[in-house]
This record gives C-alpha cells, structure tokens and sequence, in this order.
C-alpha cells in the first residue's frame, strides 16, 4: 500500500534535482555569480558636525579639548551581483551591496579633581544596488567601473559624562537617526589568484546626495541643531580605498 507513496516521492525528488541542475545550468549559460567581501579606508566630510563640536566646546566652563573630530576611518562592504556573459570584452554586472562605516567626535578634560567627556559617536549601514561595466584584460585580470547608489541610516550616540572627585556627577545619553542617499563612483581591479577565487584593490569616490535631519529617538520631531537653531547632520562624501576578497561561481 505504501509503494506508490515513495515512488511519488521519489518521483518529486528528482523532478527537484533536475530543476536545480537547469538552474545552475542557465546560470552557467548567461554570466557568473560573484560573492566579496572588502575592508577600506574612508575620508569624510564633516564640516556641520564639527561646526557644531566647535560651538560645544565654547559653552564649556573649563579647558576641555576636542581629542577627535570625525577623523577618516575603516568601513565594510559585503556584495553580491550577477555578470552577463557576452561576445564583447566588456561584461555588465548587477547586484546587491550592503555596507557599514563609523566614525566619531570627543571633547575632553581630566586633573585631579575629576573627568570629563562629551562623545559623538557616529556609524553608518546602507543597502544599494551595485552596478559595473566589466572589461575583461584576460582570464585572470579584469578592470571595472562601478555605480553604486546607496540608501543609508546614519545613527548618533550622544554621551555627556562628569565625574567629580571620583563621583558621578552627571551622566546623560541620548540618539538621533538620519536617513540619506549616497552614490558611490569607483574604479577597480580584480585578479584571479585561484581557480575562482581572486582578490581586487578598488579607489573611488562617494557622494551624500541626500541627507535628512538628525531625529531624536523618542522624541518625535525633535532633531539636532546647531546654537543658532539650523538643522546639523552628517555628510559622509569623501574618498574610498578598499581591498578585498572574493569568489566567482558558474565561471566559465
């Protein structure tokens, strides 16, 4: 009574493993799916805040410095896209990218009768589509030119700490969250170093096209301003360096 159960599924089970291998196949036929992952260095632009950081420090009733104001510094970028084969030496790519960067601000003052800190801590994570045109150099070099248009959030930890003869003395937090538009325009080189692996080295530049005011979490239309009551928030153009690591698979 059970045999045409399992000769059913049997049935589906291969019916399954055929589609999976005319997939793979298709995939095989029309290009090559390439997964990376890269660490880079990343200069910004951040004018308004450290505009801002300035006008904080002048409100401080002692000889506080600032130690750090949004200096250059590491991000990630992890991505996936999918490049069509074609007759040509040049191949179009597409895909997905997802990345995330930080940076910060701190005023600061210590001496025997205590420690002070007002931190700025700034990150950033995004999600955009990738796109790349492809010019094949040879089996194992390829140079490309990327478009990148990214959909960002910008989160800011504000921390204002004061100790006093090893008391806390006043301790205060609060976030604010910005949404914005970035377009990221690079150059880079891949080699292939082992059947389908390869590493590639990539310059580029990125631009804050949109950036909105930093809202208060909690707060609702509260969002930071400078002492004169403008809108601040953060601008992330700069330059891009990155070297990184990927995999191409259905490569031919």
């Amino acid at each position: 009574m059970k045999t045409p159960t399992i000769i059913g599924t049997l049935k589906n089970k291969i019916c399954f493993v055929t589609l999976i291998l005319i997939v793979a196949s298709s995939f095989n036929s029309f290009g090559q799916l390439n997964i990376e992952a890269s660490l880079g260095y990343h200069t910004y632009d951040m004018s308004m805040l450290k505009e801002a950081q300035n006008e904080g420090l002048s409100t401080i009733p002692f000889n506080a410095q600032i130690t750090d104001d949004f200096p250059s510094y590491f991000g990630y970028d992890f991505l996936g896209y999918y490049s069509f084969n074609s007759v040509s030496k040049l191949q179009f790519g597409i895909g997905l990218l997802f990345n995330y960067t930080s940076t910060g601000g701190r005023i600061s003052y210590s001496d025997y009768s205590g420690t002070f800190y007002d931190d700025q801590r700034l990150t950033r994570t995004g999600s955009g589509v990738f796109l790349t045109l492809e010019y094949l150099n040879s089996d194992r070099f390829t140079l490309s030119f990327d478009c990148t248009p990214t959909l960002t959030v910008s989160t800011m930890d504000l921390i204002y700490h004061l100790n006093i003869y090893k008391e806390l003395y006043e301790h205060h937090s609060l976030e604010a969250q910005s949404i914005g538009l970035n377009i990221h325009l690079g150059v880079k080189s891949k080699v292939y170093v082992y059947k389908n692996i390869y590493t590639f080295g990539k310059i580029g530049y990125e631009i804050d096209a949109l950036e909105s005011n930093m809202y208060v979490t909690g707060e609702g239309d509260i969002y930071l301003t400078n002492t004169e009551g403008d809108p601040i928030y953060p601008n992330w153009t700069g330059l891009r360096f990155s070297l990184g690591i990927g995999g191409s698979l259905f490569r031919n």
